[in-house]
């Protein structure tokens, strides 16, 4: 009887140790599963701060971007602003110079101008007469033009330049009077054998056309 009692404690013994032991060893199991859950937790949570410090990283490096970007653009819109006001300086200094170039052409224009006289002798008459300003360099045939345009009378010519010839002013025309009659010019009482398309005339000259008749 003593003896099965004591077989009966020592299996109890022996199954409280082994029970002892396995609840020992699921415990130590169970920590060390929540160790390793603990460590790939924080790893998993240090992989994220870096993720994110290397998103923050990547938007930093965006925003510098776009920073030099818009600074770029402004230094090249303020240096095209300043090359427009450049051009437009230019420009206007051109215009000025133009402006200054023309009036001074003008004013060299109105101050060579010649005023001379003219007279027109027909047939024992003078048909018109009077004075008139020209441009300096003007001929004595462009003198005759611009007066008897002015004064409405008939100009007929022949030939052009220094060859052009006058035949008839004021309806009165070459051979009306026989066959050596026409008209010749004089400036200032002299006689010239050039055509009247070639003589300059100079300020204050007279001049006189007159219808001869050499038969």
């Amino acid at each position: 009887m003593k003896k099965n009692q004591f077989n009966n404690t020592t299996k109890i013994t022996i199954a409280f140790v082994v029970c002892s032991f396995l609840v020992i060893l699921g415990i130590g199991i169970y920590q060390s599963l929540d160790t390793k859950e603990e460590v790939i937790y924080e790893q998993e949570e240090v992989v994220e701060n870096e993720e994110e410090n290397i998103d923050e990283q990547i938007v930093e490096d965006d925003q510098e971007i776009v920073v030099t970007d818009q600074e770029e653009i402004q230094e090249d819109s303020v240096e095209q602003q300043a090359e427009t006001e450049q051009v437009e300086t230019e420009t206007e200094q051109e215009e000025v110079e133009f402006e200054e170039e023309t009036s001074s052409s003008s004013t060299s224009q109105q101050e060579a101008i010649s005023q001379v006289s003219i007279i027109i002798y027909g047939v024992n008459e003078t048909m018109s007469s009077g004075t008139i300003q020209v441009a300096q360099s003007s001929t004595v045939y462009e003198v005759l033009l611009e007066y008897t345009t002015s004064q409405s009378m008939e100009l007929k010519t022949s030939g052009i330049g220094t060859s052009i010839y006058v035949k008839g002013i004021g309806g009165l025309n070459e051979f009306d009077y026989g066959g050596r009659s026409g008209w010749t010019y004089t400036v200032n009482g002299n006689y010239l054998s050039m055509s009247c398309g070639a003589y300059e005339i100079g300020e204050g000259d007279v001049i006189e056309w007159i219808y001869a008749n050499y038969e």
